[in-house]
């Protein structure tokens, strides 16, 4: 059990490894996992899939562009915040 625990971290660690590091004024989101099955136990297409995850309104920000928000006129009231772990 531990041994698959330590397994996951690792990949964990891997993916994150991966991921872009923003530059200028852009933002990178984590998007939220869609559900695999409707309430009924009916499992989605991978086209359904698709479409809810990119028609997402909510994300986790994982990273901010040293350029992002740093004019307060530009974004009309919009902010983002890098969620800081707990």
């Amino acid at each position: 059990m531990e041994a698959l625990a330590k397994n996951n971290e690792q990949e964990d660690a891997r993916k994150a490894n991966q991921l872009p590091n923003p530059s200028g004024y852009k933002i990178l989101i984590a998007l939220p996992e869609p559900e695999k099955e409707f309430g009924g136990g009916i499992i989605k297409s991978n086209n359904t899939l698709y479409e809810e995850e990119i028609g997402s309104i909510t994300g986790m920000v994982l990273e901010l562009g040293p350029d992002c928000y740093a004019d307060n006129d530009s974004h009309l009231g919009l902010s983002a915040k890098k969620e800081t772990g707990s």
